[in-house]
């Protein structure tokens, strides 16, 4: 039995948080900052090596120094402490990590207390070496560079630190052994090494999350504002607003499970929406196993549509789970998304569902009318005229819980360009819509001083959405065709 609701006038203040949260990220983002010795450090997804937890230590180079030995020995120590490494023949599956010393300089005299505060400070803030008395206090460079038991480098780490290399040689070998330490631990079970924007394709999530700390900040289409944060390791919180603009003469559903919406004969409509979602990470993908992950989003739709034209929310009318919408209203829904994935050497492949229902909890109002729509929408696409939606209250049915399948696939050129590809299928193909677009991203390979230049990526997309017009006839004959919309995105990802 359908549930009746009355309709009410929608709080334009509920977008107001999302626009004080993007503020304060962005803000975030561009102060970004990376302080103390450990310059440089990441480690790519151990789960392709489940047998080696433990990590021996050498030296990197067969004409190394008495301070390379200080270093090593150091690092030694601290993974025995730790329980991370021990002694092994050759025949152990384990990680290497390999240090070495790249830079050294001498202190030429000794420094005053102010020197020494002066130096410390340096270090702290990145910049050492480049003081006024820099040179003269000395200074010590290192890298660890870790291997995997098939000699592939999975993680690296930069050092630096003013002062006498003598007495710095020990705790830089300690840092870099406790660094490696900690992102071993984290990324044990991580089948594929991370990439910004790796947790979401074009239209469809992957089964992916954001990493701890990790923050995102984009906009598709202009409108589509989106602040993402890893709350943990398998936990990430989303926050969505803003609009989706449609050419009504192409007609068709367009959009993800944010924006599923038709266009309707004539002129452009839009429908906005605020959405709230946490994604969970249920498995970690392994050799064996894709990795599952299952979302919600708790959706409000609010139709922006003007001049009588309005937009149909999934199907075409009441019994397909259509709605009309008018200027100034808005309506409740809940989203749930489940999704699995898995990698093959470079190409990615997802595939999952969403779930749109109507069960609301928040206030609705007035403006969306069962049945109403901006023209006559057929199975084989819009064929008929605009129909007027009328203003004011009414009652309104609960709609069907609403199911669009996806399926989703990436392939990675290499760190900077991959190519995507996406389908959300309905029950015929020109109910369906199909995605090709291109990634690229951008960023730098090092911090500068206290700018944590190395932890920040842009993304860029360009895309075709791709909707399939069957022939039509009558007065305006049609032939078959697939139809484009243009999709742009940018976004801002720190981590």
């Amino acid at each position: 039995m359908h549930r009746f609701f009355k309709l009410s006038r929608p709080s334009k203040m509920i977008c107001f948080p999302i626009v004080v949260a993007v503020i304060v990220a962005s803000g975030i983002a561009i102060t970004g900052c990376a302080v103390g010795s450990v310059r440089e450090a990441h480690v790519g997804g151990l789960g392709k090596y489940p047998e080696a937890r433990s990590i021996a230590v050498q030296r990197d180079s067969i004409h190394s120094s008495a301070l390379d030995s200080v270093a090593v020995e150091s690092a030694k120590k601290v993974l025995e402490l730790n329980k991370s490494g021990s002694a092994r023949t050759s025949s152990d599956q384990h990680l290497t990590l390999w240090i070495k010393i790249t830079g050294t300089e001498a202190a030429q005299k000794a420094s005053a207390p102010v020197g020494e505060a002066l130096s410390a400070t340096r270090s702290f803030l990145g910049l050492a070496g480049s003081g006024s008395d820099g040179a003269s206090s000395g200074r010590l460079e290192m890298e660890g560079r870790l291997k995997a038991p098939d000699g592939r480098e999975v993680g690296y780490v930069r050092w630096e630190h003013e002062g006498s290399p003598e007495a710095l040689a020990a705790t830089g070998g300690k840092d870099i052994a406790y660094k490696v330490t900690s992102l071993v631990e984290d990324h044990k079970s991580d089948y594929a090494a991370r990439r910004a924007s790796d947790e979401r394709f074009l239209l469809t999530p992957s089964a992916q999350t954001l990493a701890p700390g990790e923050i995102v900040i984009s906009d598709d289409e202009v409108l589509l504002a989106r602040l993402g944060v890893g709350l943990s390791k398998h936990l990430q919180l989303d926050f969505w607003t803003g609009g989706f603009p449609i050419p009504a003469a192409v007609g068709g559903t367009t959009g993800d499970g944010h924006a599923i919406i038709s266009g309707g004969a004539a002129g452009v409509v839009v429908l906005g929406f605020f959405d709230l979602g946490l994604k969970l990470r249920l498995l970690d993908e392994t050799p064996q196993i894709p990795g599952v992950a299952i979302a919600y989003d708790m959706l409000d739709v609010f139709g922006l549509g003007a001049g009588g034209v309005g937009a149909v929310l999934i199907g075409g009318g009441v019994g397909g789970g259509g709605i009309g919408v008018v200027a100034g209203s808005n309506a409740q829904f809940n989203l749930v998304t489940v999704t699995a994935g898995k990698h093959f050497g470079s190409v990615q492949v997802s595939g999952g569902t969403y779930l749109l229902d109507n069960h609301h909890f928040l206030t609705q109002s007035a403006g969306f009318q069962s049945g109403c729509a901006a023209a006559e929408v057929a199975p084989s696409g819009v064929d008929g005229g605009a129909i007027d939606c009328p203003s004011g209250s009414t009652s309104l049915p609960r709609l069907p819980l609403q199911i669009l399948p996806y399926l989703s696939g990436e392939f990675v050129f290499g760190p900077h360009v991959s190519l995507i590809s996406e389908a959300l299928l309905k029950d015929d193909l020109a109910s369906s819509l199909f995605t090709t677009g291109a990634r690229c991203l951008l960023g730098w390979e090092h911090p500068h001083g206290p700018l944590a230049l190395d932890r920040i990526r842009l993304r860029f997309d360009v895309a075709a959405l791709w909707r399939y017009r069957e022939a039509q006839g009558g007065a305006h004959p049609k032939g078959a065709a697939m139809l484009p919309l243009p999709w742009i995105g940018l976004g801002l990802y720190v981590f």
